[in-house]
């Protein structure tokens, strides 16, 4: 499983949202066992963000450090809150990430 990974550990703490609500951030998954991503899925959910599924867990390269939606999405770093990344935008920086 590859979780977590691409976002700043401030971010993480600052960016939670409840369901539902229009700001909420969203942190992809990458695995290769559905029940693991089921278990990440709703352990995310729990602490308050949403998932985008980015596939089998060799897809998990879309999301590792350089790529678009390794950081960049959640804003920089020089900025401890960060900003909101939607589902959207986590699913077009993951399509513009290199092979």
């Amino acid at each position: 499983m590859k979780a977590f990974n691409n976002i700043f550990f401030k971010h993480l703490l600052s960016l939670t949202r409840p369901v539902g609500a229009a700001d909420r951030s969203y942190l992809p998954i990458a695995g290769d066992s559905a029940a693991a991503k089921a278990a990440v899925t709703e352990f995310v959910e729990s602490i308050g963000y949403g998932v985008v599924d980015a596939g089998a867990l060799a897809d998990g390269r879309r999301q590792a450090t350089g790529t678009p939606v390794w950081g960049t999405p959640y804003g920089p770093y020089s900025n401890e809150k960060g900003r909101p990344a939607g589902e959207d935008a986590i699913r077009a920086a993951l399509a513009t990430a290199k092979r």
